[in-house]
């Protein structure tokens, strides 16, 4: 049962290592997003930073917690990275998402 379960897990890896070597030579696809003050965002003013893309809701609990992570994240690399918050639109307008950042003290 052992050697099974670590056959399984071989093979997992050597599939996710062929998975990433084929996507690391391809580029993410284009796009453009308005910040809360509709100034337009493109990915590629991001070309040659580390880009973390986070999908959040301002009442989500699990997104308020990783605004700490992410706002610790952004000292600590500075302009090495960018991080790209996209918040919901079905639930969240630009009020709620100012409230969110200056209550969540947001720095990125």
């Amino acid at each position: 049962m052992r050697t099974n379960i670590t056959f399984f897990c071989g093979v997992l890896l050597g599939f996710a290592a062929l998975f990433a070597a084929d996507t690391a030579v391809r580029r993410a696809p284009g796009f453009a997003l308005p910040d809360s003050k509709m100034q337009i965002f493109d990915l590629a003013d991001y070309r040659g930073k580390l880009v973390i893309l986070e999908f959040m809701q301002t009442t989500c609990p699990h997104c308020a917690a990783f605004a700490g992570i992410l706002n610790e994240v952004q000292q600590k690399y500075g302009e090495r990275v960018a991080i790209l918050a996209v918040a919901n639109s079905a639930h969240d307008n630009s009020n709620t998402v100012a409230e969110y950042i200056s209550g969540h003290q947001v720095h990125y």
